[in-house]
């Protein structure tokens, strides 16, 4: 069984992804369908991945993008982070998770697809490539019946 990753990467600069600047603060460096998380999603991701969780898992990244597509920031901090991330993306970023996810992650033509799916009976790791290429981790958690991005980090 591998070991629930320590740490968020402190990295800054202008690689890191808009995953990765909403969960780390970034000093002195310009960096450049909807529902809850539980629910099965008929999105690119989730038809990609049909057994269980992996198809659950991948519904998660496929609401995250209908919800960064339509705006939705406060969807996305309430269903499909944890409080535990929403409050760090708040903590780190000196303005509210919702506010920081509109600047960051709310985008007309938003993009991810997973690439794989490390799943264990409570969490899951998650390798994505955004729309602009770049690779992102998720650190994904089974909370109640629901899956949710716990922690975003950088892939390299």
């Amino acid at each position: 069984m591998q070991a629930r990753p320590r740490h968020r990467s402190r990295r800054a600069g202008v690689a890191v992804s808009s995953f990765v600047r909403l969960a780390v603060p970034v000093i002195a460096v310009a960096l450049g369908g909807c529902g809850g998380s539980g629910s099965s999603s008929g999105g690119p991701n989730a038809r990609r991945f049909t057994t269980e969780p992996q198809h659950h898992i991948a519904a998660v990244v496929d609401n995250l993008q209908a919800l960064s597509r339509s705006g939705d920031a406060t969807g996305i901090c309430r269903d499909i982070f944890t409080a535990r991330e929403a409050a760090t993306i708040a903590r780190n970023s000196g303005v509210t998770c919702e506010q920081q996810v509109k600047v960051e992650l709310v985008q007309p033509d938003a993009t991810y697809a997973v690439n794989a799916i490390r799943p264990h009976p409570n969490w899951a790791l998650v390798n994505l490539t955004e729309g602009n290429g770049r690779h992102t981790g998720l650190f994904m958690i089974l909370a109640g019946s629901a899956w949710r991005i716990d922690s975003i980090f950088p892939v390299r």
